[in-house]
């Protein structure tokens, strides 16, 4: 709850007040990025105190339940258009858990992802059906693993970054 309000630090992230979620972070996706890393395993909370979103229940199905946020603008000219948390009904990070955060504004490239984590793995290429379908490139974590997806509609520019409980 004190995240909420914006008086919660987690591991030096500050998280924004809920205003309406219009305030730009000061954090840019790297630093949300290794912010959410030193939650593993995530929780709601966790979540919400990084990102300062608030998450809802979106859809329930009797093995997961999806919840979502609004987006927030990031430092550099990021922001997060859309964020996904798929979880277990009890709430729990576990296997085939996942975290989405797709990203609009100031295009970053392969490259520059392979700057900040190295070798990356092609996990999933698009099949020429939707300018919509996604190259997948990640990278195994102690945790489960981190994926960059670039989708065909701008291939040169990050669209989502997730991160999963189940290893590549």
């Amino acid at each position: 709850m004190l995240a909420l309000l914006g008086c919660a630090d987690v591991h030096g992230v500050k998280p924004v007040k809920q205003a309406n979620l219009v305030k730009e972070h000061s954090m840019t996706l790297w630093e949300l990025i290794a912010g959410l890393e030193k939650q593993m395993p995530l929780t709601i909370s966790k979540v919400e105190a990084v990102t300062g979103g608030k998450f809802s229940i979106s859809r329930e199905m009797p093995a997961y339940v999806v919840l979502e946020a609004n987006g927030w603008p990031l430092a550099d000219g990021v922001s997060v258009s859309r964020s996904s948390l798929m979880m277990r009904p009890s709430l729990q990070f576990e296997d085939n858990s996942g975290l989405s955060l797709e990203l609009e504004g100031t295009c970053i490239a392969l490259s520059q992802v392979r700057e900040r984590f190295g070798d990356l793995t092609l996990v999933q290429a698009p099949r020429g059906r939707s300018l919509d379908e996604t190259r997948v490139w990640g990278v195994p974590k102690p945790w489960g693993h981190l994926s960059f997806a670039f989708q065909e509609r701008r291939p040169d520019c990050l669209f989502s970054v997730a991160f999963h409980k189940t290893p590549l």
